[in-house]
């Protein structure tokens, strides 16, 4: 166990190995940093054979699909 900032790669790299293609990543609340935040957006970003969105709050996640 461990912060929501370290536990960030450890996410990722589990979605990294999911079968699915398309994936989400909501983060609600206030226990990750700005930084841990852009990075795993920026990570996200680099696996190259997945569709990885972010979403920093459920207001975010909701205009996203809503708009779609």
């Amino acid at each position: 166990m461990g912060s929501a900032d370290q536990e960030s790669p450890f996410l990722l790299e589990s979605l990294r190995l999911a079968p699915e293609h398309n994936l989400v990543i909501l983060l609600g609340g206030k226990g990750y940093k700005q930084k841990a935040f852009d990075w795993i957006k920026t990570a996200a970003s680099n696996i190259q054979d997945k569709q990885i969105k972010i979403f920093g709050d459920l207001d975010e996640f909701i205009s996203f699909f809503v708009s779609k």
